[in-house]
């Protein structure tokens, strides 16, 4: 049998090719897909999203998700929640009574889905996405209520993007359109600006798009 050397670059486009069709065959959802559980047993969950099947998660996972989506929901990343700090016991205690009223059929979950285009047409959740998701969507709320009160907030601009200014706000990134440092009384250069914290205002919110706009306060 004559062996086949193939030169290294043909392996390597080879290779590229096989990742690129594959990475155009996985489509996420890049946001989170409200379903509703249909069925719950010991071991598994069946969630309905009202595609072309079900999709199932472990009850592991289920409560994985959930549990984070409870604890998220309860915390301030910007000190807009006063509640006070409820005791560990109580928490704990909360928690699972919240866990057992929401696993149940007819309760809505949300997660994000990598919908793989195959035969199988195979729908895996993300949950590390998900996750992360659920905290962006509670910053955004959190962010909004500012916005509605004229609330001052704390920021880092962090580099400078066409237009103006990228500047972080708990996990997310806002726009400062460069006008808005040009209004101060001091004609410093931009560059004096770059790491440095400042106080803004809202000035507008786009929930799909997630964009934040900022205005000096």
């Amino acid at each position: 049998m004559t062996k086949l050397n193939l030169p290294p670059s043909a392996i390597s486009l080879f290779i590229t090719k096989l990742n690129n069709e594959i990475d155009l065959n996985v489509q996420s959802s890049e946001t989170l897909m409200t379903g509703t559980i249909v069925q719950v047993n010991s071991n598994k969950i069946l969630i309905d999203f009202k595609l072309k099947s079900l999709v199932e998660i472990s009850i592991t996972n289920g409560i994985h998700i959930l549990s984070n989506m409870y604890l998220i929901n309860r915390k301030s990343y910007l000190g807009t929640n006063k509640n006070s700090k409820s005791p560990l016991s109580k928490l704990k205690k909360d928690l699972n009574i919240w866990l057992a009223n929401k696993l149940v059929v007819g309760e809505i979950i949300q997660l994000n889905l990598n919908m793989i285009d195959s035969s199988k047409n195979l729908i895996i959740p993300d949950l590390k996405a998900t996750i992360n998701l659920i905290k962006s969507t509670q910053l955004f709320h959190e962010l909004d209520r500012i916005k509605q009160k004229d609330l001052r907030i704390k920021g880092v601009i962090i580099n400078s993007i066409k237009g103006g200014f990228s500047v972080a706000i708990g996990n997310l990134i806002a726009f400062l359109p460069s006008k808005e440092l040009t209004k101060l009384p001091t004609r410093k250069p931009f560059a004096n600006f770059m790491n440095v914290a400042m106080y803004f205002h809202i000035a507008k919110i786009n929930f799909d798009r997630k964009n934040i706009i900022l205005k000096r306060a």
